[in-house]
């Protein structure tokens, strides 16, 4: 890890245990509003993929919303500091906050009980480890719980209670298998038929072609993240594959800028006939698509042993690749052979949660 790196963890603790607390403890004078549900994210300027359906819901129930739409990482340290100040005055006065990802000003202080904090995640299922039980994610010497003060963590199925549980070091009873917002969109037809039309509008190549969608995870640190061989591989596939085909290439957003125009990989995953993935918590969503899944994991063996699993990667109902050699015979492959009663008996094992009505229940606990 980097001198550079420590010294940003350093800051952020002295940020979390000293400079916010004191923001909120002198606005939390004033009452809380009871109609008042703050959406924040660190990563986004614009309401990120996996909380959409949550935040247009709120409206819809009577909620006064406010938006809370950052990205640390770009933005400077003035800008930063900024929107960090103007969260914790709101944050004091609060109902409720919903969250989709780490967030270090929502855990920063001890928020007022009447105040509930809500975290939907952007990955459903639980595949590969994070949070505290991985020092890729959160290092021995970081003090604070990068995790606290939540008091609902939404996961997709009973499979996925124990691994966030740990992995957030959450407390007793927060984490309910009630099911993940973003996934009530793969039951909506309305929905899917519109984002199709939108995505073949953009996407024109890809009409009356096989569309495979390759959406790989970061490597790292999500502060220092580092990309997958996304481009090699990506000249790899267009190479290999016969003219019906047509590749879409969508980097994870931690790794750099996303090359799938404005879209994110589970928007552009409803035209794709079959996605390759590594370890990213997508292949979870397109499940719910009945489509074949090819798995391209050159380095599964050093990345298990690095950050190791919650769930043994096996059983995901996909075809395993470690030789890139392969890989086009895979993908046409498993398009031909692929048998969605195995898709099926996965859902039911580990996301039996995710079943159109999770946004409905979350909305229901804040009332």
């Amino acid at each position: 890890m980097s001198v550079k790196h420590i010294a940003k963890e350093y800051i952020k603790m002295f940020v979390q245990d000293a400079y916010l607390p004191s923001i909120y403890k002198k606005a939390a004078t004033s009452p809380v509003d009871e109609k008042k549900v703050i959406f924040a994210d660190a990563h986004n300027h614009s309401t990120p993929y996996s909380m959409r359906r949550m935040e247009d819901a709120c409206r819809a129930a009577g909620f006064r919303v406010e938006t809370f739409y950052s990205d640390y990482q770009k933005d400077g340290f003035t800008a930063t500091q900024r929107a960090m100040q103007d969260f914790m005055k709101s944050y004091a006065t609060a109902a409720a906050v919903v969250i989709s990802d780490t967030f270090l000003p929502v855990a920063s202080c001890e928020k007022r009980p009447e105040t509930k904090v809500v975290q939907l995640w952007h990955g459903a299922g639980a595949l590969k480890k994070f949070g505290y039980a991985t020092t890729d994610d959160v290092p021995a010497y970081y003090k604070g719980n990068i995790y606290k003060n939540y008091d609902l963590i939404t996961v997709s199925g009973r499979q996925a209670v124990e691994p966030f549980a740990l992995s957030m070091r959450a407390k007793e009873g927060a984490v309910r298998p009630i099911g993940v917002s973003r996934t009530d969109n793969y039951f909506d037809t309305a929905y899917m038929d519109d984002m199709r039309q939108r995505l073949y509008e953009a996407y024109p190549e890809a009409k009356d072609k096989k569309v495979v969608l390759y959406a790989p995870t970061f490597r790292g640190h999500a502060d220092a993240a580092k990309e997958s061989d996304t481009s090699s591989v990506a000249r790899l596939i267009r190479e290999g594959l016969p003219g019906d085909w047509h590749l879409i290439s969508s980097a994870h957003p931690h790794a750099r800028e996303n090359t799938g125009k404005s879209f994110c990989s589970e928007e552009l995953m409803l035209i794709a006939d079959v996605l390759i993935t590594d370890y990213s918590s997508i292949v979870f969503d397109y499940l719910f698509l009945k489509r074949p899944v090819v798995l391209y994991a050159p380095d599964y063996e050093s990345f298990g042993n690095l950050r190791g699993f919650y769930t043994p990667y096996e059983k995901l109902p996909g075809r395993i690749v470690t030789d890139p050699r392969t890989l086009c015979e895979a993908i046409e492959t498993e398009y031909r052979e692929y048998d969605p009663k195995k898709t099926q008996a996965y859902i039911d094992e580990y996301l039996e949660a995710c079943d159109g009505s999770a946004t409905a229940r979350i909305v229901e606990y804040l009332k």
